[in-house]
């Protein structure tokens, strides 16, 4: 994965929000590059605070408008094909660590999935 370009979305916003998401992967981009190079979760509470500045990303954090957020790679066959994105909206609540770790076993529910799909013969 080189950029980052919304593909599915839910919940009020999110429309909205996804059009303003198609992000190159770089720091600037932050914890949504980070999640795809370190192949791992990254739960980002109270973004716009000092303490996560580096790993919230400046571009990501013009646009998301969001308390905190977490991002969890899809990962088929030891690579990420994928990356699924979470917040809690403009108006709503942070995203605390069990929703985050909630979202990573999402992520790994789907790359098992993803990866026993791409195994299964074509009849």
């Amino acid at each position: 994965i080189q950029q980052f370009e919304p593909q599915r979305w839910a919940g009020q916003e999110a429309e909205a929000l996804a059009a303003q998401m198609t992000f190159l992967l770089s720091q600037a981009t932050g914890a949504l590059a980070l999640s795809v190079f370190d192949q791992r979760l990254y739960h980002v509470p109270m973004a716009a605070s000092e303490a996560y500045q580096d790993t919230a990303g400046e571009e990501l954090l013009a646009v998301a408008r969001c308390t905190g957020f977490a991002v969890a790679p899809v990962q088929v066959a030891g690579h990420v094909v994928a990356v699924i994105y979470a917040d809690g909206g403009s108006g709503g609540d942070d995203v605390v660590l069990e929703q985050a770790q909630e979202l990573d076993g999402l992520a790994t529910q789907i790359g098992l999935v993803l990866g026993v799909r791409r195994c299964q013969p074509q009849v």
